[in-house]
């Protein structure tokens, strides 16, 4: 009897209530993950900058091109603007990039221009050598007062050079140097347009007005 008096009772009350497991406290690293997650990159902005990167590299045989383009492109996530984006992918190539005709150079290295412009020159099919000396040219002189960088000046110089050769030489500044790349002169509206829209300021060093 008493054992069915318990059974009874216990079916009165009910199951004991299980109390709730407390969760394991959260890393900082999940937490910010979790809360401070950036927000995806727009569609928009992946195919805009996915179009720079085949702009910069359309003198490139078609499968190197593409491969280049792929590989910049990548770099361009959540949390990352697009001149971050960009500098992080030419940088990641290393001298290939170079080879390539993207180069980056400091702002007062004007002794690095003659041989990265061959390099620019070169993967444009042009074998003829832009002319610079740096020790004995005077390009940069004033370059304080105009407000510039020493190497701006003799770069311009180079942007005349290519310019009768069908092609329009840009520059970007990154830091505290200049990325440069030449494209064909028919893709030069479109990289400022191209470039504006990404946010990222763009010198035609065949221009004076030449900037988005």
């Amino acid at each position: 009897m008493l054992s069915y008096l318990r059974r009874a009772f216990k079916a009165f009350i009910g199951p004991p209530i299980q109390r709730a497991a407390t969760p394991a406290p959260l890393t900082d690293d999940e937490i910010i993950k979790e809360y401070f997650r950036a927000p995806p990159v727009p569609t928009e902005t992946k195919q805009k900058f996915h179009r720079l990167s085949e702009i910069i590299h359309a003198h490139l045989d078609q499968d190197t091109g593409r491969k280049r383009g792929n590989r910049i492109s990548a770099k361009l996530k959540p949390g990352i603007d697009p001149l971050e984006a960009l500098s992080s992918g030419i940088k990641a190539g290393g001298r290939q990039s170079i080879a390539h005709g993207v180069a980056t150079v400091d702002w007062k290295a004007r002794e690095e221009l003659q041989w990265l412009a061959k390099s620019v020159s070169k993967s444009h099919g042009i074998l003829r050598e832009w002319c610079y000396d740096w020790q004995t040219s005077s390009l940069h002189e004033g370059f304080e007062a105009r407000n510039e960088l020493p190497v701006e000046a003799p770069l311009r110089d180079f942007a005349n050079w290519l310019s009768p050769q069908g092609l329009t030489l840009f520059a970007i500044a990154v830091d505290d140097s200049l990325m440069f790349f030449a494209t064909r002169q028919e893709l030069a509206a479109e990289t400022l347009l191209t470039c504006k829209d990404l946010g990222i300021k763009v010198q035609d060093l065949s221009s004076a007005e030449g900037t988005a």
